[in-house]
């Protein structure tokens, strides 16, 4: 059995919870016994089963304090760590004291989650394997760096989503035969081009008009205020808010007061590509330094191009976005500047032909490059 560990999984909502929910789905399909530990979602007010199953697939979802406790205690990192470790710890000890013979190895997903899985690989002498879904940039927070290295240092393989992620580690001591690269991937058979006319009909979009959407946690990490500022100036384009979180107010705010901004919401992964086929363009897709997010892959498979400005900033950190990142057949990267992302908004709605093009370029390119061929590298850190 392979158990995974994550304070994050559905329904919350957010890449990372889409990329696990990705991943079972492989592994059940693969015939591989799974089981997944997780808390009730503690960022959204939706809520799932404790326990479900599916074949060989367990989901474990326990009680744990929400309240957007999580948004709550981000100026507290330590304080917040705490929270995301601390049951994650005793469920899954709990769970290893009666199944420690069935499990195989131990999966953990973020930081918080690698503490606990660590320990427990070392207590009950399990492989344990963390994978990183963002770059801490712990290199440049010196004071972080050795909690970093040794919560790291108890796992047996540490997976990451980028080469600045994996060059961050190994500069704050991290042993590089122990880190391994990976890439999401798409299911490409349900992120798809649909006709346009019939997924604007289906959500009651006018055929006549430009339509950008954003799609993400409404928090200021996801570049919300940007684009609803950016969105405020380019009046000629429809901008559609698909998401949640404590942003959520200022967004109804800019809706109620410019008539192009409108709040759609929570929707479930399976709706998404219907408004990517309705919209022209995904506004301010997930992207890190090197790599892009689960959201502008998912946009980029069903041939909708993506816009992304040229600086990311998680964890108190600003980074740059390298240039080369996106194709330009797939979007465009501006500055992170309300104005001139606006100015880019108002000139899509002039070049249908330029759109249709990039539509084409953008499913070429995750076909290629975001296939199912990516998972197998997870599963292969195992052995």
């Amino acid at each position: 059995m392979i158990l995974l560990l994550t304070p994050f999984y559905l329904p919350n909502i957010g890449g990372v919870e889409i990329h696990l929910a990705d991943y079972v789905e492989y592994l059940k399909k693969e015939g591989r016994e799974a089981c997944v530990l997780t808390y009730q979602p503690i960022t959204t007010h939706k809520k799932a089963p404790i326990f479900e199953r599916c074949g060989q697939i367990k989901i474990w979802r326990f009680p744990y304090p929400g309240f957007n406790l999580f948004y709550r205690l981000e100026k507290h990192p330590g304080v917040q760590f705490l929270y995301l470790f601390s049951g994650i710890f005793l469920y899954s000890f709990l769970f290893m004291l009666f199944n420690q013979k069935q499990v195989e190895v131990i999966h953990s997903h973020g930081l918080a989650s690698a503490l606990a899985g660590g320990l427990l690989g070392k207590i009950f002498k399990k492989k344990a394997v963390v994978s990183l879904h963002t770059i801490y940039k712990f290199s440049n927070a010196s004071g972080n760096a050795p909690y970093a290295r040794w919560i790291l240092g108890l796992n047996g393989l540490i997976l990451v989503v980028s080469q600045g992620c994996q060059d961050d580690l190994v500069k704050i001591g991290v042993e590089e035969r122990k880190i391994r690269l990976y890439g999401y991937w798409v299911n490409t058979d349900k992120f798809r081009p649909l006709s346009r006319s019939e997924c604007r009909k289906d959500l009651g979009l006018p055929e006549n008009v430009r339509v950008a959407l954003f799609v993400g946690r409404f928090t200021p990490e996801k570049q919300v205020k940007e684009a609803l500022q950016a969105a405020s100036l380019a009046p000629q384009v429809d901008c559609l808010f698909v998401g949640q979180g404590p942003l959520e107010e200022e967004i109804k705010k800019y809706a109620q007061k410019f008539k192009n901004i409108k709040l759609v919401g929570r929707v479930e992964n399976d709706e998404i590509p219907l408004y990517h086929n309705a919209a022209d363009i995904l506004l301010l897709g997930s992207v890190d330094e090197d790599y892009f997010g689960k959201v502008s892959l998912e946009a980029m498979a069903s041939g909708l191009p993506i816009l992304i400005t040229n600086e990311s900033h998680y964890f108190d950190q600003h980074k740059k976005i390298n240039p080369g990142l996106l194709p330009e057949s797939c979007g465009f990267m501006v500055p992170l500047d309300p104005q001139k992302i606006a100015r880019k908004l108002r000139g899509i709605s002039r070049r249908p032909e330029a759109l249709r093009s990039l539509r084409r370029g953008c499913r070429r390119y995750a076909l290629k490059h975001f296939g199912i061929c990516n998972a197998r590298v997870i599963l292969d850190s195992y052995v």
